[in-house]
């Protein structure tokens, strides 16, 4: 893994670079998508070396309440204008009337790049998107009895009231932290196809690249969304698992926070981990269900024509010569 240029942005690093190559010996293009942890602790010199990689986009796999609530100064916030993308719509991020305070409070000691006009300068977009979609939390909210699902609603008034995390340890509980990451990792994938589309139909528009794709921690939902990537343009998968593997490295510094972190939401320590068996085995099924990973990408509606030009944006074709 590469060295990181960001003491404040753990699990940074360029995906690709010219050193991975695909089935057909063309080259992952050098300095067009990067991924790591969210960027919300950012220093304002540190924003400054960002900036300085040219970014187009961040794609962000939070919503919206999740990085609202999180800490942070969010001073990326003065130069990536945020939106929220559904199903192929972008809409500019309204701050909820909860925790936006909190955001404006985070965001009021940047330092603001503005137009003649005296608004915000923007030099890209944030996307913000989740694998944790309402069909994902279905499908575990019917997991569980009746009587399971009737506390669990109480317990989410209160978590709305309170602004507590009490529905998510009760089903960390109950039901997740018994279940390996490998299964949440593929229900993630099931129940966020159209997520998934969302972003690959992003990288597809090369106004956005260069990007970097993150979520808490770089590793779960952005390890899952970068992996799918590699697969539509044809990396081979030792790469991928290899790929995934490096964030336990990237947030080895930080590691006592992650296990803290998820702990808020009741989650087992196990799944601060990123070990190459675990996207190996999400492959394997994802293939039993689907035959490969180009079948599942298609069943999304990220169609082999629309493969066949993420190849074109991202690979660097082989020549003779090489």
């Amino acid at each position: 893994m590469s060295e990181t240029c960001f003491s404040n942005l753990p699990n940074f690093r360029e995906v690709g670079g010219g050193n991975l190559v695909n089935k057909d010996g063309d080259k992952v293009r050098s300095g067009v998508l990067y991924r790591s942890s969210r960027t919300d602790f950012l220093t304002q010199e540190e924003v400054n070396t960002f900036i300085g990689f040219g970014f187009k986009s961040i794609i962000d796999m939070r919503n919206r309440s999740e990085f609202e609530r999180a800490d942070g100064a969010k001073l990326l916030g003065n130069y990536y204008e945020p939106f929220v993308l559904k199903r192929g719509n972008a809409t500019p991020l309204k701050p909820s009337l909860r925790w936006g305070r909190k955001l404006k409070k985070d965001m009021k000691n940047a330092e603001k790049q503005k137009d003649d006009s005296g608004d915000p300068q923007f030099i890209g977009k944030r996307y913000m998107t989740n694998l944790l979609t309402r069909p994902f939390f279905m499908h575990l909210f019917y997991k569980v009895n009746f009587i399971c699902r009737y506390l669990s609603l109480i317990l989410l008034g209160i978590d709305w009231l309170l602004g507590t995390h009490l529905f998510a340890k009760y089903f960390a509980w109950h039901l997740i932290n018994s279940r390996s990451l490998v299964i949440q990792y593929v229900d993630m994938l099931e129940y966020g196809k159209y997520v998934i589309k969302d972003i690959l139909q992003l990288l597809l528009n090369e106004e956005n690249l260069p990007t970097v794709i993150h979520c808490a921690h770089g590793k779960d939902r952005t390890g899952l969304v970068v992996a799918v990537v590699l697969a539509c343009i044809d990396v081979d998968e030792e790469d991928i698992f290899a790929d995934y593997a490096e964030s336990e490295a990237g947030l080895a510094p930080i590691k006592k926070r992650v296990i803290k972190e998820i702990g808020k939401y009741g989650l087992d320590e196990k799944f601060s981990s990123a070990e190459a068996k675990t996207m190996q085995e999400v492959s394997m099924e994802i293939k039993k269900r689907y035959g490969s990973w180009n079948n599942y990408i298609e069943s999304t509606g990220f169609t082999r024509e629309d493969q066949k030009r993420l190849k074109e944006v991202l690979l660097v074709k082989q020549t003779t010569s090489d």
